[in-house]
């Protein structure tokens, strides 16, 4: 997804902000929690 998609999804959808996702190879993550994502990044 190229940042130009993704500010249009956000957009479009503003529930994300508030559930953010990641996927990026083998990480997937969604909902927000701080312990998850510092260990996965």
């Amino acid at each position: 997804m190229t940042p130009s998609e993704a500010f249009s999804l956000l957009a479009k959808n503003g529930n994300l902000i508030k559930r953010p996702f990641l996927l990026a190879g083998n990480i997937n993550l969604v909902g927000f929690n701080d312990k998850e994502w510092s260990e996965k990044l």
